[in-house]
């Protein structure tokens, strides 16, 4: 799928006029890979979480477990990273900061 839409949009981004027949190629594409994600890994997120931890306090670390990293400091997290780091803008974080009005 990905090799199709490249070849469709090419270098400059503009695909031109596609054919109709190609977009509902490329939707029912993606409808058959979320079904089979939501079939397979998808929920695994939720359940393992959820039946790993005693009774008692299952409530409280499926929160906290699902809660995560909030989306704001997701940019502190690809920064240490030991890869992706390369890819990622050393300043991304004062962007996101200068943009803030309190």
């Amino acid at each position: 799928m990905t090799i199709a839409i490249a070849v469709a949009f090419g270098t400059s981004g503009n695909p031109g006029t596609l054919p109709k027949w190609y977009a509902f190629v490329v939707v029912g594409i993606i409808c058959v890979y979320v079904a089979g994600f939501a079939w397979s890994w998808g929920p695994l997120a939720w359940l393992v979480p959820s039946e790993i931890f005693p009774l008692e306090i299952r409530s409280a670390a499926q929160s906290i477990t699902v809660g995560g990293v909030p989306i704001e400091e997701m940019s502190m997290v690809w920064q240490k990273h030991p890869f992706w780091c390369r890819f990622v803008d050393s300043d991304s974080r004062t962007k996101v900061e200068s943009h803030v009005d309190f």
